[in-house]
Protein backbone atom coordinates (compact mmCIF):
# COMPACT_ATOMS: atom_id res chain seq x y z
CA UNK A 1 0.00 0.00 0.00
CA UNK A 2 1.15 3.47 -0.87
CA UNK A 3 0.16 6.86 0.06
CA UNK A 4 0.21 9.26 -2.36
CA UNK A 5 2.11 12.69 -2.14
CA UNK A 6 0.83 15.93 -1.17
CA UNK A 7 -1.56 17.51 -3.15
CA UNK A 8 -1.70 14.47 -5.47
CA UNK A 9 -4.83 12.46 -5.87
CA UNK A 10 -5.33 9.17 -7.24
CA UNK A 11 -6.63 9.73 -10.75
CA UNK A 12 -4.39 12.38 -11.19
CA UNK A 13 -1.18 10.35 -10.83
CA UNK A 14 -2.83 7.44 -12.66
CA UNK A 15 -0.67 5.24 -14.56
CA UNK A 16 2.58 7.06 -12.93
CA UNK A 17 1.81 5.79 -9.30
CA UNK A 18 1.37 2.44 -10.87
CA UNK A 19 5.01 2.41 -13.34
CA UNK A 20 6.54 3.99 -9.80
CA UNK A 21 5.62 0.80 -7.47
CA UNK A 22 5.63 -2.11 -9.92
CA UNK A 23 8.49 -1.18 -12.72
CA UNK A 24 10.86 -3.14 -10.82
CA UNK A 25 8.95 -6.50 -11.32
CA UNK A 26 8.86 -5.75 -15.34
CA UNK A 27 9.33 -8.60 -17.61
CA UNK A 28 10.03 -8.98 -21.32
CA UNK A 29 6.62 -10.62 -23.21
CA UNK A 30 9.49 -12.20 -25.63
CA UNK A 31 13.32 -13.16 -25.33
CA UNK A 32 15.60 -10.58 -25.45
CA UNK A 33 17.49 -10.21 -27.99
CA UNK A 34 20.71 -8.46 -27.35
CA UNK A 35 22.05 -5.08 -29.02
CA UNK A 36 23.78 -5.94 -32.06
CA UNK A 37 26.18 -3.59 -34.22
CA UNK A 38 24.18 -2.16 -36.77
CA UNK A 39 23.48 -3.60 -39.77
CA UNK A 40 26.64 -2.78 -41.90
CA UNK A 41 29.31 -0.94 -40.15
CA UNK A 42 32.40 -2.72 -42.18
CA UNK A 43 30.38 -1.70 -45.69
CA UNK A 44 29.72 1.58 -44.33
CA UNK A 45 33.28 1.76 -43.58
CA UNK A 46 34.74 0.25 -46.46
CA UNK A 47 32.48 2.48 -48.83
CA UNK A 48 34.17 5.45 -47.12
CA UNK A 49 37.82 4.29 -47.66
CA UNK A 50 36.66 4.04 -51.49
CA UNK A 51 34.82 7.02 -51.76
CA UNK A 52 38.33 8.49 -50.13
CA UNK A 53 40.21 6.95 -52.51
CA UNK A 54 38.12 8.13 -55.06
CA UNK A 55 38.26 11.46 -54.09
CA UNK A 56 41.94 11.44 -53.80
CA UNK A 57 42.63 9.92 -56.72
CA UNK A 58 40.58 12.98 -58.68
CA UNK A 59 42.78 15.28 -56.94
CA UNK A 60 45.72 13.88 -57.96
CA UNK A 61 44.53 14.05 -61.40
CA UNK A 62 43.92 17.13 -61.13
CA UNK A 63 47.04 18.33 -60.40
CA UNK A 64 48.55 16.67 -62.67
CA UNK A 65 46.81 18.29 -65.42
CA UNK A 66 47.55 21.66 -63.71
CA UNK A 67 50.96 20.52 -64.00
CA UNK A 68 50.68 19.98 -67.71
CA UNK A 69 49.47 23.94 -67.85
CA UNK A 70 51.76 25.73 -65.33
CA UNK A 71 53.79 27.08 -68.26
CA UNK A 72 50.96 28.91 -69.74
CA UNK A 73 49.59 30.38 -66.66
CA UNK A 74 50.60 33.44 -64.29
CA UNK A 75 51.92 32.68 -60.90
CA UNK A 76 48.71 34.31 -59.28
CA UNK A 77 46.18 31.72 -61.69
CA UNK A 78 48.40 28.98 -60.62
CA UNK A 79 47.86 29.40 -56.90
CA UNK A 80 43.95 30.14 -57.04
CA UNK A 81 44.27 26.82 -59.05
CA UNK A 82 45.65 25.41 -56.14
CA UNK A 83 44.06 26.90 -53.79
CA UNK A 84 40.74 25.44 -55.19
CA UNK A 85 41.98 21.95 -55.63
CA UNK A 86 43.00 22.02 -52.14
CA UNK A 87 39.37 23.79 -51.08
CA UNK A 88 37.44 20.61 -53.04
CA UNK A 89 39.32 18.36 -51.08
CA UNK A 90 39.55 18.94 -48.14
CA UNK A 91 35.11 19.54 -48.56
CA UNK A 92 34.52 16.31 -50.44
CA UNK A 93 36.45 14.54 -47.70
CA UNK A 94 34.69 15.87 -45.10
CA UNK A 95 31.55 15.41 -46.31
CA UNK A 96 32.42 11.41 -47.41
CA UNK A 97 33.28 11.42 -42.84
CA UNK A 98 29.87 12.97 -42.14
CA UNK A 99 28.22 10.81 -44.22
CA UNK A 100 29.81 7.63 -43.09
CA UNK A 101 28.97 9.19 -39.44
CA UNK A 102 25.17 9.87 -39.98
CA UNK A 103 25.10 6.42 -41.65
CA UNK A 104 26.65 4.45 -38.67
CA UNK A 105 24.66 6.65 -36.35
CA UNK A 106 21.53 5.93 -38.02
CA UNK A 107 22.62 2.26 -37.68
CA UNK A 108 23.17 2.83 -34.33
CA UNK A 109 19.35 4.26 -33.50
CA UNK A 110 18.14 1.27 -34.90
CA UNK A 111 19.37 -0.48 -32.82
CA UNK A 112 18.52 1.23 -29.69
CA UNK A 113 15.08 1.63 -31.10
CA UNK A 114 14.75 -2.22 -31.28
CA UNK A 115 15.79 -2.71 -27.49
CA UNK A 116 13.22 -0.13 -26.82
CA UNK A 117 10.47 -1.71 -28.80
CA UNK A 118 10.62 -4.86 -27.29
CA UNK A 119 7.55 -5.80 -25.36
CA UNK A 120 7.21 -5.86 -21.63
CA UNK A 121 4.51 -6.31 -18.96
CA UNK A 122 4.73 -4.03 -16.05
CA UNK A 123 2.07 -5.47 -13.21
CA UNK A 124 -1.06 -3.39 -13.17
CA UNK A 125 0.51 -1.01 -15.65
CA UNK A 126 -0.07 -3.27 -18.61
CA UNK A 127 -3.72 -4.55 -16.81
CA UNK A 128 -4.89 -1.66 -17.34
CA UNK A 129 -3.57 -0.59 -20.87
CA UNK A 130 -4.98 -3.92 -21.96
CA UNK A 131 -8.08 -2.86 -20.18
CA UNK A 132 -8.35 0.16 -22.38
CA UNK A 133 -7.68 -2.05 -25.79
CA UNK A 134 -3.94 -1.72 -25.65
CA UNK A 135 -2.83 -5.23 -26.11
CA UNK A 136 1.26 -4.83 -25.58
CA UNK A 137 3.27 -2.19 -24.65
CA UNK A 138 7.07 -1.50 -24.90
CA UNK A 139 9.50 0.48 -22.66
CA UNK A 140 9.21 3.05 -25.14
CA UNK A 141 5.30 3.50 -25.21
CA UNK A 142 5.03 3.32 -20.88
CA UNK A 143 7.94 6.09 -21.44
CA UNK A 144 6.04 7.85 -23.66
CA UNK A 145 2.68 7.76 -22.28
CA UNK A 146 4.05 8.33 -18.53
CA UNK A 147 5.50 12.09 -19.95
CA UNK A 148 2.51 12.57 -21.45
CA UNK A 149 0.10 12.00 -19.22
CA UNK A 150 0.83 14.75 -16.58
CA UNK A 151 -0.20 17.53 -18.97
CA UNK A 152 -2.77 15.92 -20.49
CA UNK A 153 -4.66 15.41 -16.98
CA UNK A 154 -3.72 19.02 -16.72
CA UNK A 155 -4.55 20.02 -19.65
CA UNK A 156 -8.41 18.55 -19.59
CA UNK A 157 -8.67 19.71 -15.95
CA UNK A 158 -7.68 23.75 -16.88
CA UNK A 159 -10.92 25.77 -16.99
CA UNK A 160 -11.58 25.58 -21.16
CA UNK A 161 -12.12 29.62 -20.57
CA UNK A 162 -8.48 30.67 -19.52
CA UNK A 163 -6.93 27.95 -21.66
CA UNK A 164 -8.07 29.62 -24.81
CA UNK A 165 -6.72 32.79 -26.12
CA UNK A 166 -9.16 35.69 -27.22
CA UNK A 167 -9.99 35.75 -30.53
CA UNK A 168 -8.44 38.41 -32.01
CA UNK A 169 -7.79 39.91 -36.05
CA UNK A 170 -4.88 37.88 -36.50
CA UNK A 171 -5.73 35.18 -35.19
CA UNK A 172 -9.46 35.01 -36.88
CA UNK A 173 -6.96 35.88 -39.84
CA UNK A 174 -5.10 32.40 -39.23
CA UNK A 175 -8.30 30.54 -38.80
CA UNK A 176 -10.04 31.65 -41.81
CA UNK A 177 -7.41 30.64 -44.20
CA UNK A 178 -7.86 26.81 -45.15
CA UNK A 179 -5.13 26.08 -47.31
CA UNK A 180 -1.76 26.92 -48.09
CA UNK A 181 -2.67 29.33 -51.37
CA UNK A 182 -5.61 31.15 -49.00
CA UNK A 183 -2.73 31.55 -46.55
CA UNK A 184 -0.11 33.07 -48.93
CA UNK A 185 -3.00 35.51 -50.38
CA UNK A 186 -3.02 38.85 -49.08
Amino acid sequence: MSTPAADQSAPGSLLTHHNAYNAQNAVAMAPVNPPQAPPGVIAVLVNAVDQEAAAISEVVEQLQALGDQVGSMSLTDVLHSVHDLIADAVLDSGKIVVDALLDLLYGLALGALAVLDQPIYVPEVSEILADIGVPSCSFLDVACWLTALPMTVAYTRWPTATRRSPMTARRRFLFSRKTSTQFLAP
